[in-house]
């Protein structure tokens, strides 16, 4: 029933059944429609496959659309089949895998394969890009490699776990990325400048093949603000970020710059500026080094940055050496007076895959290392990485203010963190229920330093967010410096 105005419209229910093959393919093939005995040729064939039904390992989120997505061009396929048959399927595909759970190796290779043209024979007969690598570079090579650091530049860990955190487009990309980029984009200039003396009517182009659109967008980033040495390359006009899964943002909440200033940007004869303006031009500080006459290069022109010993400081080339050498830190410390100024509220932010995260979650995995059997922990065995983290946990297993543990060990409980420059992930070494319902992350350490502070102030900042919900317990944290101090921590939260 409505009233007040209100109006009723009444819903139709579509009850018309499925479409049949003929009619499916009719409307797919169009003009091709009549055409029997088909020839399908698939190119990037490792977007259309059928589901494995060997896979028994639990895929994750972006894994499940993928297959989804993969599923649907196929079945599509045996529907035209079965009413304008189909001869044969042929597969073109740079990556023949799907993915089965685990990395991809053989196991996951599609089983069809006939016929394999590497990619050195691809490149010599000019049918693909060809891939640069990083050569000229006089860093210190990989102690188990002896290749450059940049040669495989993923596998270095203040990369890795940079680039796989779901940042945003402003966070700065770890050094060995950029210098990396400044590197390539020397090499790709010394090319432009050939092609230009050929009278080439194109310039070369570099093209950057991110591993998820997060770090995509902090590379075009980088870019558009003249991270990148080469001038040429940071001309946004020739940036194209193609990206086929970009959240769309509200521009509505953006401050423009140039509407907050008026005249005069330091906030003096009298005017004040709101927390989202102040927040706007600490930003506008950040985003103009490099840009002469803006905040940025202003800020790095003058005298809030002093540099130690003053021998670096004698003329503006060695201070510009020694500010690039060291943005990353002077991002950091721009960006934590940010927080400390303009934060109001501490909130956690979810994982929006996997909000809640449980022991029972855990996947089977097996090792070699030495292993006790737990009796007060869901996890079957503890592995342990040393005779002291053995210890530890043998004091935790016995102590009686405790009914059940684990060590973060394949659990994915994660803290994020920013150590000079470069975002880290904090793994703390053990999760303790008391008896008293409290739950307590206990990090063991051999000794105290800088980065073990800031891996504390993390997780206290982390245990403040969460128990501000009161919605999952009271949580604590500690560390322990020494095994003997285990069951003083303890009762410290027990109070008993």
């Amino acid at each position: 029933m409505g009233h007040g105005g209100g109006s009723c419209q009444k819903k139709s229910v579509d009850k018309r059944s499925p479409k049949s093959d003929k009619a499916y393919t009719r409307e797919v093939l169009g003009p091709l429609a009549r055409a029997q005995n088909i020839l399908v040729i698939n190119d990037e064939a490792h977007h259309a496959w059928r589901s494995n039904p060997e896979n028994k390992i639990k895929l994750t989120k972006e894994e499940k659309e993928n297959e989804r997505e993969a599923t649907v061009w196929i079945s599509g396929l045996d529907r035209i089949h079965a009413s304008r048959r189909i001869l044969a399927c042929y597969d073109f595909s740079a990556t023949p895998f799907a993915p089965s759970g685990n990395k991809n190796d053989s196991e996951a290779l599609f089983t069809w394969i006939i016929s394999d043209f590497g990619l050195n024979d691809g490149i010599e007969s000019g049918l693909v890009k060809t891939p640069r690598i990083v050569v000229r570079d006089d860093n210190t090579p990989a102690a188990k490699t002896f290749r450059s650091k940049l040669y495989h530049i993923y596998a270095d860990d203040t990369v890795r776990d940079n680039v796989k955190q779901a940042a945003e487009p402003r966070v700065p990309l770890p050094d060995m990325v950029l210098q990396a980029y400044n590197l390539l984009g020397a090499d790709w200039f010394e090319t432009y400048k050939n092609w230009k003396k050929a009278k080439s009517p194109v310039p070369p182009v570099m093209i950057t093949v991110a591993n998820r659109t997060e770090t995509a967008a902090r590379i075009k980033y980088a870019f558009e603000h003249n991270r990148i040495s080469t001038e040429e390359l940071c001309d946004s006009r020739y940036i194209i970020h193609i990206d086929s899964k970009t959240l769309e943002k509200d521009e509505n909440e953006s401050i423009k710059i140039d509407d907050i200033l008026s005249g005069d940007d330091d906030g003096e004869g009298g005017r004040k500026y709101s927390k989202k303006e102040q927040i706007a031009l600490l930003r506008e500080t950040v985003d103009t080094v490099g840009r002469p006459g803006k905040r940025g290069e202003r800020y790095l022109e003058s005298d809030r940055i002093r540099i130690d010993p003053p021998l670096f400081a004698m003329d503006k080339l060695r201070v510009r050496i020694m500010l690039m050498l060291n943005m990353s830190r002077i991002v950091e410390h721009l960006w934590n007076f940010i927080r400390l100024r303009e934060t109001e509220q501490i909130v956690p932010v979810f994982d929006p895959n996997s909000k809640i995260r449980s022991t029972g979650h855990m996947p089977a995995w097996w090792t070699s290392k030495h292993r006790e059997p737990t009796v007060k922990s869901h996890i079957t065995h503890c592995v342990h990485d040393s005779a002291w983290e053995a210890a530890e946990a043998y004091k935790i297993e016995k102590n009686p203010h405790v009914t059940a543990w684990a060590k973060n060990d394949h659990l994915g409980f994660g803290i994020l963190y920013t150590f000079e420059g470069v975002p880290h992930y904090y793994y703390p070494d053990f999760l303790i229920k008391l008896d008293n319902e409290k739950i307590l992350v206990l990090e063991t350490k051999g000794q105290d330093n800088s980065l073990v502070q800031k891996k504390r102030r993390a997780i206290a900042e982390w245990v403040e967010a969460v128990n501000s919900l009161k919605e999952y317990g009271q949580w604590h944290c500690d560390i322990s410096f020494n095994v003997a101090d285990i069951d003083g921590i303890i009762e410290k939260y027990t109070g008993k």
